[in-house]
């Protein structure tokens, strides 16, 4: 078993998640009379609500990312059932790590995988809400990487020794 030295599971907007299930329930009551006993169900009335449904169960499950430190290595995913993006960064790989403040919007055009500039540098984010993270540095390659908690995801990463900051 692997040692966890950091964990972190963050939601998008709570707002996206009312959306998406208000959405879901709206498809289910469409769809459940589709299914009455007093009739044959049809596959016409069952499928456009049913459909709803499903699409927003995955809608919310796309909407939660997940960052584990390990001793070795630090995986960021996306995803929360069923896993669509998963990143693995080797801890070999990681020249410093620094907490920063950043700008969605403007410096990644929001939340998510992002490509983006920050500080006049090309950047590689993952992030699912605030303007908090930790940026690591790996051969030129700075990867922004959202949490609600930069300091103790950086002092994860600095247990590793052999790191330095900017």
């Amino acid at each position: 078993m692997r040692n966890v030295l950091f964990y972190e599971r963050q939601n998008f907007n709570e707002i996206a998640y009312v959306i998406i299930l208000v959405v879901g329930f709206i498809g289910l009551v469409w769809g459940l009379p589709g299914m009455n006993g007093s009739e044959p169900a049809s596959l016409i009335r069952i499928s456009p609500g049913f459909s709803l449904f499903v699409i927003a169960a995955i809608l919310a499950n796309l909407l939660t990312m997940t960052t584990w430190v390990y001793e070795d290595e630090i995986k960021v995913q996306f995803g929360r059932l069923f896993p669509y993006y998963t990143k693995r960064i080797p801890r070999d790989e990681i020249r410093s790590v620094q907490t920063v403040t950043y700008k969605p919007i403007r410096e990644a055009g929001g939340w998510g995988i992002r490509f983006g500039r920050h500080d006049g540098e090309t950047s590689f984010y993952l992030n699912a809400r605030g303007d908090q993270g930790v940026m690591l540095e790996r051969e030129g390659k700075p990867i922004i990487i959202g949490t609600q908690f930069p300091e103790n995801f950086e002092k994860a990463v600095d247990s590793w020794g052999e790191r330095t900051h900017r």
